[in-house]
């Protein structure tokens, strides 16, 4: 290439220098409220098979707050770890095609990068929907357990796949539930009162 176009290390250099974590935060505002919402609806639905009022759930709950936080943060995280991967990956095909000229790069760059979110299609969207809410409802009745003195839920799931059918009729604590609320994406895992 020549010596006026960027080589990929240099391109990469530009890439780790973008502010990551002022995106992580304008993330986690829009996130933070959608994930609440549905665990707060979660644990007031999942209350009453816990022995409590709907009403009685708390969000404000220390065991929540912490879980909730952790969780939040860890999403956030894996968000931005997967979209770099991607946008690497998109560099490295477009700076892999040989173009010579910084105009004729960029528009490989850009080509390349809408090639690669193409794909992000509304089946694929709401695959990720579908699980994350999963995810946050088996959440929210996890939280309601603990609020209604339970210690361990029965795990009620699939029989599709090897780890479903295994954990399907186990009775796991909470911080094991909690651990694995899915098995995997549109899982069907739900958690209930323990039954000695």
């Amino acid at each position: 290439m020549p010596g006026n176009a960027p080589t990929v290390k240099q391109l990469l250099a530009l890439f780790e220098s973008f502010d990551w974590a002022a995106w992580e935060e304008k993330l986690r505002e829009p996130f933070t409220d959608v994930a609440e919402g549905t665990v707060r609806l979660a644990g007031r639905e999942a209350a009453p098979q816990f022995g409590l009022d709907a009403d009685a759930f708390k969000f404000d709950d220390p065991y929540v707050q912490a879980h909730f936080t952790r969780y939040v943060g860890g999403r956030i995280t894996q968000l931005e770890k997967t979209t770099k991967q991607r946008l690497i990956g998109a560099l490295r095909g477009a700076m892999t095609g040989g173009e010579s000229a910084p105009a004729k790069l960029q528009e490989t760059i850009l080509a390349t990068v809408r090639e690669t979110y193409a794909d992000f299609g509304a089946a694929r969207a709401l695959r990720i929907a579908r699980t994350e809410t999963g995810m946050l409802f088996n959440q929210g009745a996890i939280f309601a357990a603990k609020q209604g003195g339970f210690e361990k839920v029965d795990v009620v799931d699939g029989t599709d796949c090897a780890p479903c059918a295994e954990a399907n009729g186990e009775t796991w604590t909470l911080e094991e539930a909690l651990a694995r609320p899915l098995e995997h994406p549109n899982c069907l895992r739900a958690f209930y009162p323990a039954t000695e």
